[in-house]
């Protein structure tokens, strides 16, 4: 009789087996805690005004003058308007707001080609993100800018420096396109392929856990019927 209590052991180690496992899982992104940025050369251009928007919630605006840092809400993406200095006012202003919320551009607001988009990084890779943008060009129609630098500050703390200007790439990989962006890009040009991101390892195939019951009640049956049969 101990070959078939070898068999229920064998079943009963087996059903033990694949048991699924269960782990702590990272998520694949978050966005970073802290980020801001700030427009280096606005003075270079004294026939414009600029203005960002949105800047939180409440879709405010704030004028970017050269060392002025804003500060954009977790999550939050904002744009970089120029205004003649001649047409700039609170009525240029909020024909601007108004046609930016319905997707219109009849005001005489000059909007990017990109967003300014909070930078998103690898989990536990960067706590706070600070990038400086330089504007190209600015005419009636276009404007166009282009990040130049910026400063993380890594979850061990360390601060590193990053220019773009240099080839140098930004600490983690962006989960979405984000301000890091290779090269110039002017309105109506074809915004590069947005990327991957690290391939991440699929699990290891289990057993559905709907199972493991139907084959722990067998082993048991299997088990009482042997008895049953010895005694």
């Amino acid at each position: 009789m101990r070959f078939p209590y070898l068999c229920i052991l064998l079943l009963v180690c087996a059903v033990g087996g694949i048991l699924p496992v269960t782990a702590d899982v990272i998520p694949p992104a978050y966005p970073v805690q802290n980020y801001s940025f700030e427009i280096v050369n606005t003075d270079a251009y004294p026939g414009y005004v600029f203005v960002v928007y949105p800047t939180g919630s409440g879709a405010g605006y704030q004028v970017a003058g050269k060392g002025v840092t804003i500060t954009l809400p977790e999550g939050l993406s904002t744009r970089l308007y120029a205004f003649s200095a001649d047409n700039y006012g609170v009525a240029a202003v909020t024909a601007m707001i108004r046609d930016a919320a319905s997707g219109q551009g009849s005001s005489s607001a000059i909007p990017p080609f990109t967003a300014i988009d909070p930078y998103q990084s690898v989990p536990g890779s960067v706590r706070a993100a600070h990038e400086r943008f330089t504007i190209v060009s600015v005419n009636q129609s276009t404007l166009v800018m282009q990040p130049v630098s910026g400063r993380f500050i890594l979850v061990s703390g360390d601060t590193r420096e990053v220019s773009y200007n240099t080839g140098e790439e930004s600490p983690g990989k962006p989960h979405y396109m984000g301000p890091v962006l290779p090269g110039l890009l002017e309105t109506g040009t074809a915004a590069p392929p947005i990327g991957t991101g690290t391939p991440v390892n699929p699990p290891p195939t289990q057993a559905a856990p709907e199972l493991v019951p139907v084959l722990a009640a067998g082993a048991i049956a299997a088990f009482l019927l042997l008895r049953r049969r010895a005694g």
